[in-house]
């Protein structure tokens, strides 16, 4: 079974973190209308009222009643969300490294390689 497989309502929820993160949405930006959105991802409207609304329960988003939803303009909950999201992709990444056997030095050193920057 595949460990990374997620519910599609969450796979939006994480895009839209993504893009928030990234910079794509801003603070207070308005967010693509639900149809719009359920176009973009080839899936159901219900689908994505469904990844609002989970997005609307971690504050991220909020829905203004017949006029549309808006990124939240609290920085402090993007700089969290931003600590969570490089956390899990770290974690998820040495989890990776370590089920290939690659030790600490040579991690270091394939990075410093890459010039990472």
């Amino acid at each position: 079974m595949d460990k990374d497989y997620k519910p599609v309502y969450l796979q939006i929820v994480e895009e839209m973190k993504r893009q928030m993160v990234t910079g794509k949405l801003s603070l207070g930006d308005k967010l693509p209308s639900i149809r719009d959105v359920a176009l973009e991802f080839k899936v159901n409207p219900n689908t994505v009222q469904r990844s609002f609304r989970e997005l609307e329960t971690q504050e991220l988003i909020e829905t203004k009643r017949g006029i549309g939803s808006y990124v939240t303009q609290d920085q402090n909950l993007f700089t969290k969300m931003r600590e969570e999201l490089l956390q899990r992709k770290l974690r998820s990444f040495l989890e990776d490294m370590k089920e290939l056997r690659v030790d600490k030095k040579e991690l270091l050193q394939r990075i410093e390689e890459e010039h990472y920057e």
